[in-house]
């Protein structure tokens, strides 16, 4: 009876195994490795389009992706970690001037990624992101009848930050190129200790970013 039983079970699960291996082929778990380079443009009317211009800044991320590779779609999650960079305006009349200092922002997010893949090569990202981004101390230097004073207009602080986003990449082999458009906010900083009672607070941050880069898989 016993040997009976047994020989049913070897009979039994191979065909469970071949039952069950489409499902576990069909998933696939993959490290991904990007970094991307973007230039911004900050929201029109705010108070930072009028204080700053918008450099090349960049972003370095991490994506664990499960990907269906029977259905071409994936989702996963990624860490990021990114420096924005701005240029300060300056504004002169006659011997008076206004100098805004250059700033520098970092932000890291976590956040979740849905891919679609399109075929030949081809295919598509949608990102949402949350995290922190740092504002450093800004100031500006103040020139009236030659003589000139620094007044800090921002406190260095830490606030919310979020993106939101889509790409459209190409792929070979483990490598790949993607274009993209993003949009950024970031909660509005702290007057510096050298406003007025009077001084409004700066808007919350917002810009679209527009990217190139690369990644690869793992």
């Amino acid at each position: 009876m016993r040997s009976t039983l047994m020989l049913a079970a070897a009979a039994f699960l191979p065909s469970l195994a071949a039952a069950e291996s489409p499902a576990v082929q069909g998933q696939t778990t993959q490290p991904v490795l990007s970094l991307f380079v973007h230039e911004g443009i900050l929201k029109a009317n705010s108070d930072w389009e009028d204080a700053f211009t918008p450099l090349p800044g960049f972003d370095l991320e991490a994506t664990l992706l499960e990907r269906n590779l029977v259905n071409d779609v994936g989702l996963g999650f990624y860490l990021s970690a990114g420096l924005d960079a701005f240029s300060g305006q300056t504004e002169t009349s006659n011997q008076n001037s206004v100098e805004i200092d250059d700033m520098t922002m970092w932000n890291v997010q976590v956040g979740c990624r849905v891919l679609v893949d399109f075929g030949s090569g081809f295919f598509g990202t949608a990102s949402l992101g949350l995290g922190v981004a740092h504002y450093p101390e800004i100031h500006e230097t103040v020139t009236l009848g030659g003589v000139s004073e620094r007044v800090e207009m921002v406190e260095r602080c830490y606030r919310m930050a979020g993106d939101a986003g889509v790409r459209l990449g190409y792929q070979v082999s483990s490598f790949a190129l993607l274009v993209g458009v993003r949009y950024r906010v970031v909660d509005r900083p702290e007057l510096g200790d050298d406003a007025l009672p009077g001084d409004s607070p700066f808007d919350n941050m917002s810009s679209i970013l527009f990217e190139v880069g690369a990644q690869v898989e793992f």
